[in-house]
């Protein structure tokens, strides 16, 4: 699977995510999975809610537009995100020189 898909009007994206990190960040791009390192402990979902509100800012989206539909707990997760989050996906992809 592609580092970013559509499917049923909808964008996935495959992270990996490293908690217990001293900052949250986008790290860089490996297995075609994003990995982002987050603050919050991998315990009782406070690394997927550091997740969630990371990447709600730096999208710039709602966290409500961001769910985790595999791997809650687990390093490997694929995220959901509506078609219209498709450009900031893109651009922050871009950002990182991935397309």
């Amino acid at each position: 699977m592609p580092l970013l898909s559509e499917k049923s009007n909808n964008i996935l994206l495959q992270v990996k995510v490293i908690p217990g990190s001293p900052v949250n960040k986008v790290s860089h791009i490996h297995d075609e999975r994003m990995v982002i390192k987050v603050k919050a402990p991998p315990e009782k979902g406070k690394a997927n809610k550091e997740l969630v509100i990371f990447l709600s800012k730096l999208l710039g989206v709602s966290r409500s537009m961001i769910f985790v539909v595999q791997g809650e707990t687990s390093h490997h997760k694929l995220l959901m995100f509506p078609a219209s989050c498709k450009k900031a996906l893109q651009e922050r992809l871009s950002a990182l020189k991935i397309s």
